[in-house]
């Protein structure tokens, strides 16, 4: 284990000395054929996302917690939330051959994604949700999946209305207040630090007076809570790909809605020649591609209300 530990950190300190290297460069631009750059991250903050569901072959209920690692990229005007293992991927194919051999990017590759686990992970080998705030300028655009296809959709952003409050708490060094408010069906308790002003957060949360490091929802079954935080100056990109179709809000929700909730049922139901296989009653292929999907696990969507 302590061989393993060690690896990956060489691995991450690698990868970061890299990124850092090519990002630097005032030369360096993105494949403008790849990416859309829609400005530059002035902080990148790390968040543990964990979510207690229920195991669906459980009769007890008994909790199964879930955990992803995210990262939000953001600056005072935009941001993105995303996974981080996703990020890292993204900069290691972004390595000139000249600093990295094909052979060794995936050593890294195969090192990287070896027992990691996504946010979620689509039938393109992407990994989604991906969240930009205010892209386009008082809209969020969302990136997600159904398993077995992907879709983009925009939406206005609206003005979540906190109750702020007392209490404080410290997260990574910060000294945080406590603020309350209701967003998509659920009451959600975070901890905002004044000094950080950005007014930001995890997930589709935001409009607090400094960026929120924690947030709870009402019933503790969802947690978003910042392990670190640096300055970063790293471009904010939206990936361009002729295979995700543009949705609507509504319309996504009312199809990804039932597929997260009971998948089985919903891909017997849509005509269509999708062929699926269960493997080891957790894992959900989809014509062959690993699905987003935890077959194992109880639906617990974070938007109850569209």
């Amino acid at each position: 284990m302590m061989q393993n530990t060690f690896f990956y950190i060489i691995v991450h300190g690698l990868l970061m000395f890299f990124s850092a290297s090519i990002y630097g460069q005032k030369t360096f631009e993105m494949d403008p054929m790849r990416v859309t750059v829609i400005d530059t991250s002035l902080i990148e903050c790390f968040y543990d996302y964990s979510i207690k569901a229920q195991s669906r072959e459980d009769s007890v209920g008994k909790p199964v917690l879930v955990k992803y690692n995210t990262l939000l990229q953001a600056n005072a005007n935009v941001s993105k939330f995303w996974d981080w293992h996703a990020f890292k991927l993204d900069s290691l194919r972004s390595i000139p051959e000249e600093q990295l051999s094909p052979a060794d990017k995936r050593l890294l590759h195969n090192r990287l994604t070896s027992g990691s686990v996504y946010f979620l992970k689509n039938v393109m080998y992407l990994y989604v949700p991906v969240i930009f705030s205010n892209y386009p300028k008082n809209k969020f655009t969302v990136i997600d999946d159904l398993g077995f296809e992907y879709f983009l959709y925009e939406y206005p952003k609206t003005t979540l209305n906190w109750c702020l409050e007392e209490d404080t708490m410290t997260i990574c060094g910060y000294l945080c207040n406590k603020a309350k408010t209701t967003f998509a069906g659920r009451e959600w308790i975070a901890w905002y630090a004044p000094e950080i002003a950005i007014s930001g957060g995890p997930w589709k949360l935001y409009g607090l007076p400094g960026l929120i490091l924690k947030a709870v929802d009402g019933t503790d079954e969802h947690c978003f809570e910042a392990i670190g935080i640096r300055n970063a100056f790293h471009p904010i990109y939206l990936t361009k790909d002729y295979r995700r179709r543009i949705i609507n809000k509504e319309k996504f929700l009312n199809q990804k809605i039932p597929f997260d909730k009971n998948p089985t049922d919903y891909l017997n139901s849509i005509p269509s020649e999708l062929d699926y296989v269960i493997f080891n009653k957790s894992v959900l292929f989809i014509n062959g591609h690993h699905s987003s999907i935890l077959i194992n696990v109880m639906y617990s969507p974070l938007e109850l209300e569209q």
